[in-house]
């Protein structure tokens, strides 16, 4: 994107633009412009002759020169608008206001922030210590939650990396981002929730662990009441053959 730039134009003592550097090229030619034209440079955040610019200290200014322009006092308004890149100085222009990086990794952060804060509250039904009449469903119960609980951890955990890094980028790049600030914040809660559910990993692995084995047993001991149950009926149904089998031979 081509650069634009403020000038103080002769008779003016306010700034006009932006113009692109091919139309100040021609205002040159045609001698709107001379060599003592202030030009806003925003590296230096003040007013300079054009000529001294690194921009166009390559351009030829012609020899007439026109009444000095006084520079704009304090009170006029310094223009917002800054180059699109780097100046050739190779120093990043000061920047202010709220970045969309700032505001995408202050959203990141939010919902890592959310997300380690719930997996604090599920529900759970089984204490695995005192395991004594627990029923299958509450094992199924807490089984699907340890799952949610492993997800919002990894969920959580890896929004908060990439929020800070965001955040962090932004305020090294414009401290004053109010947005990235708070992110910042947000990042740090969630890095402080995510440690204390790292403290409790070992906890939650060995309770799933026990869970999952506890029901790999219910249901084992299911099929095993469902095959005896299927062999009474099966003696049950015999007998009763037997029987009728005799009383219709006695019958007979």
């Amino acid at each position: 994107m081509e650069n634009t730039y403020f000038v103080v134009l002769n008779g003016n003592n306010q700034p006009s633009g932006p113009y692109p550097r091919n139309v100040l090229l021609q205002m040159i030619q045609n001698g709107t412009i001379n060599a003592d034209t202030l030009l806003w440079d925003p590296v230096s955040q003040a007013y300079i002759k054009i000529q001294t610019s690194p921009d166009f200290q390559d351009v030829q200014f012609g020899s007439a020169q026109s009444t000095p322009v006084t520079p704009p006092v304090q009170s006029t308004p310094v223009p917002t608008t800054t180059h699109s890149e780097n100046t050739s100085a190779g120093r990043d222009v000061p920047q202010s206001g709220i970045s969309a990086v700032s505001i995408v990794g202050f959203v990141l952060a939010l919902l890592g922030t959310i997300c380690l804060f719930v997996i604090q509250f599920l529900p759970f039904e089984i204490d695995v210590d005192s395991m004594r009449w627990v029923t299958s469903s509450s094992i199924e119960h807490d089984l699907n939650l340890y799952m949610a609980w492993y997800c919002g951890l990894v969920v959580g955990c890896a929004l908060a990396i990439i929020g800070l890094a965001m955040v962090v980028g932004s305020i090294v790049k414009n401290r004053k981002d109010s947005m990235a600030i708070v992110g910042l914040v947000f990042c740090v809660i969630s890095i402080c929730l995510a440690g204390f559910s790292l403290t409790q990993l070992v906890d939650k692995t060995n309770s799933y662990t026990t869970l999952k084995l506890e029901k790999e047993e219910i249901k084992e001991e299911v099929k095993r009441e469902k095959r005896e149950a299927s062999k009474k009926i099966e003696s049950q149904n015999e007998a009763i053959n037997a029987v009728t089998s005799a009383i219709a031979a006695a019958l007979g």
